[in-house]
This record gives C-alpha cells, sequence and structure tokens, in this order.
C-alpha cells in the first residue's frame, strides 16, 4: 500500500522529467513558440508558453503548482 506508479502516455517524442532542483531541458526543438504541459502527481497541471529563439536557447519559465484544496468528507 505504500508504492505507486503513474504512467504518462504522450503523443509527442519531445518530454523531460525534473532533476532535483525541478529545471529540465528538451534538446532539439526548432525555433518557434510552444506550450509546455506540466503534471505533478498531487499538485496537478499547468500550461507554460515558451518560445525557442534562432540560436536554440530559450528563457527560463518558471511554473509555480500549488497543492490542491483538499475536501472535508462528512461522515454518515
Amino acid at each position: 500500500p505504500w508504492m505507486s506508479a503513474y504512467v504518462v502516455v504522450s503523443d509527442t517524442s519531445f518530454a523531460a522529467i525534473t532533476d532535483a532542483q525541478g529545471h529540465f531541458t528538451i534538446p532539439g526543438l526548432a525555433p518557434g513558440e510552444y506550450t509546455a504541459k506540466v503534471w505533478h502527481e498531487s499538485l496537478g497541471k499547468q500550461e507554460a508558453k515558451i518560445t525557442i529563439g534562432a540560436d536554440g536557447a530559450s528563457e527560463a519559465v518558471e511554473v509555480l503548482l500549488e497543492p490542491k484544496a483538499t475536501r472535508r468528507r462528512r461522515r454518515r
């Protein structure tokens, strides 16, 4: 009961898992605008716009995920 696993199925080959500091890179993206979809098993999901320049660089994007409000169950 203390173990769990998550499987994320994506229709793109561009995906990443963050490091211990929450950073990630996705090499090989062509210049342009992208929407990054961020997911956390207990904090939910959020989207962020990212622009990749002609030199392949981008500005750092900070995505803040906040804990979901917990609903209290009524006892019967």
